[in-house]
C-alpha cells in the first residue's frame, strides 16, 4: 500500500471513529486515541502522521526494521525501539539484540499495547459498509476520497445520533 493513500485511509478511518480535525493536538479530543494497525501500516509518514494528531500507533513493525528515521521526524523510531528493543537507546546494544530477543521484546509490547484487536477495526469497517454500501459510485480519484468522506462524516452522524439515544433512554 502506498504511503499516500495508506495516510488518506488511516484519516478516514479515524474519521469513522471520531472528528480528529477538532482538535489537532489528539484525534477526537481523546488523550487514549489509538490506531490499530497490522504491518500494512508500517510506514514512516503514518507514525509522524500519528504523532502530529496525537494519536498512540499500535502498529506491528517489521521484524528488521532500523532505528534510522529518514527526514519526518523520529515517531516510527521510537517505535521500533519499543517494539523490538524494549526501549534500548543506545543503537549498539539495540543492533547487537538477536532475532529471538527482539521476538521477545516483541510479545512484551503486545501485551503492554493489547495489540490483537483488530476486530475492533474490522468491525467498525463492516458496519460502515453495512450502513452505507461497500461500493463507491465515483470514477476519479478525488471524487472517490470525496464520496468516502462524506460517507464518514454521515456514518459519525449516525453513531452521534444513536449515542444520543442511548443516553437519552
Amino acid at each position: 500500500m502506498a504511503a499516500a493513500s495508506a495516510i488518506t485511509i488511516t484519516h478516514l478511518a479515524l474519521n469513522v471513529l471520531g472528528d480528529a480535525s477538532k482538535d489537532t493536538n489528539s484525534a477526537h479530543g481523546r488523550p487514549d486515541a489509538e490506531l490499530l494497525g497490522d504491518g500494512g501500516y508500517d510506514d514512516r509518514e503514518i507514525f509522524q502522521y500519528c504523532a502530529e494528531l496525537g494519536i498512540e500507533p499500535h502498529i506491528r513493525i517489521r521484524h528488521n526494521a532500523t532505528l534510522k528515521s529518514k527526514g519526518v521526524g523520529r515517531a516510527r523510531s521510537v517505535a521500533v525501539r519499543d517494539q523490538l528493543g524494549g526501549g534500548i537507546v543506545d543503537p549498539t546494544i539495540f543492533y547487537a539484540l538477536t532475532k529471538s530477543q527482539r521476538e521477545a521484546y516483541r510479545g512484551v509490547w503486545k501485551a503492554i499495547a493489547k495489540y490483537g484487536r483488530r476486530s475492533l477495526v474490522e468491525s467498525a469497517f463492516s458496519s460502515f459498509k453495512a450502513h452505507l454500501g461497500g461500493s463507491i459510485q465515483a470514477v476519479k480519484k478525488e471524487n472517490i476520497v470525496h464520496e468516502i468522506a462524506w460517507k464518514a462524516r454521515l456514518y459519525n452522524e449516525l453513531l452521534a445520533v444513536s449515542a444520543e439515544a442511548i443516553a437519552s433512554a
